[in-house]
């Protein structure tokens, strides 16, 4: 079972090298990023009496109006980076509004897990892309 701290680098890393691929893509505010251990059984709250826990990676992209690409572009661009390096691809779903596509990776330390979404805007309007990376489980610090 992998530690909090490997768990919290790896995400880290993942999420980064998903970033990469949208270098220079013009945006209209910095990426907002954030990384936290959640417990798995909430309702407790408590650490001690619940020690399950999972490292979750965010992220939210704002891609400008008249960027080379788009966020359905940009996040297939991530899907196929996740799945050369052999993560399994699930239905991407579409709707009216945008759309998605989930990602699953088995390892030795448990089941990984990633999701890539995007809303679909009519310009002058923002073009958004996320990204939610959770971590098998761990009990360890």
């Amino acid at each position: 079972m992998a530690t909090e701290s490997e768990l919290q680098a790896e995400s880290e890393e993942i999420g980064a090298s998903l970033l990469t691929m949208i270098d220079g893509v013009e945006r209209v505010q910095d990426d907002g990023t954030s990384s936290r251990a959640v417990l798995v059984n909430a309702e407790s709250g408590d650490r001690e009496r619940n020690p399950e826990r999972w490292w979750q990676w965010n992220a939210t992209v704002v891609l400008a109006p008249e960027a080379a690409i788009t966020p359905q572009e940009a996040g297939q661009q991530m899907v196929d980076l996740l799945v050369a390096e052999g993560w399994t691809a699930g239905e991407t779903v579409e709707h009216e509004t945008g759309g998605g596509t989930e990602l699953r990776r088995s390892t030795d330390a448990g089941s990984w897990y990633v999701d890539i979404g995007y809303t679909r805007r009519e310009p002058p309007a923002p073009q958004n892309l996320s990204i939610t990376l959770v971590s098998p489980h761990t009990t360890k610090d």
